[in-house]
């Protein structure tokens, strides 16, 4: 598979052919990760990452779940 470096403003711009676009699932807008292997220029999907503070305001108002009544407590014996 071949495709051209291209400008696009002051950056190099690099076109990923359909076929690897599906081939990976990726989508426009999707943030991946490039990686320099010598001479390679690798690009992996980037694993979603997350801020404490973002998790927290997403939780804020949130209903916690009801707690689970797994009946009397019993004491096992061996």
């Amino acid at each position: 598979m071949q495709t051209k470096i291209a400008q696009w403003g002051g950056s190099a711009a690099l076109r990923i052919p359909r076929m690897a676009v599906e081939t990976l699932g990726l989508r426009p807008g999707e943030a991946v990760d490039l990686e320099i292997d010598g001479e390679a220029l690798v690009l992996r999907r980037s694993a979603p990452r997350y801020a404490l503070d973002d998790l927290v305001e997403q939780a804020r108002g949130l209903t916690p779940p009801e707690p689970l009544d797994d009946g009397p407590m019993r004491r096992e014996t061996f």
